[in-house]
């Protein structure tokens, strides 16, 4: 089943390799805050650097608001991601039960099996991207 999900996914490579870049830049500017609160707390604040503490809080300010916009960006490719890919995924079940023969499509077990499936459709994407 992963084999044949993964398969489904390969669709949408270049965008799950931008939404990994996303995720690894949000966490690398992510280390840059406490970095720049322990220079202001340590450095600015005791010597009274007015205009130097200005200027770092100017810049602290625009990768914070930077780091929120890569977070935006990578929470939209993770929904577009996830609808889309889950929709294809059940679409190929619905086409695989809509070509197997009637009398194998109404036995109870092929009936919970379809039910399950198209069920775990977005879950066995979940379980890929975690």
């Amino acid at each position: 089943m992963i084999k044949w999900t993964y398969k489904q996914i390969k669709l949408f490579r270049w965008k799950y390799i931008f939404y990994i870049g996303c995720i690894i830049v949000y966490t690398l500017i992510s280390l840059l805050t406490p970095i720049i609160g322990k220079y202001i707390i340590d450095i600015l604040i005791p010597n009274k650097q007015l205009k130097m503490l200005v200027g770092i809080s100017c810049v602290w300010l625009v990768v914070e608001c930077f780091r929120n916009s890569i977070n935006i960006i990578s929470e939209n490719i993770y929904n577009f991601l996830k609808i889309n890919c889950s929709y294809n995924i059940q679409q190929k079940i619905i086409e695989t039960m809509q070509h197997t023969e009637y009398s194998c499509a109404v036995t109870p077990q092929i009936r919970q099996t379809g039910n399950r499936l198209s069920g775990n459709a977005g879950t066995a994407y979940a379980s890929l991207l975690a």
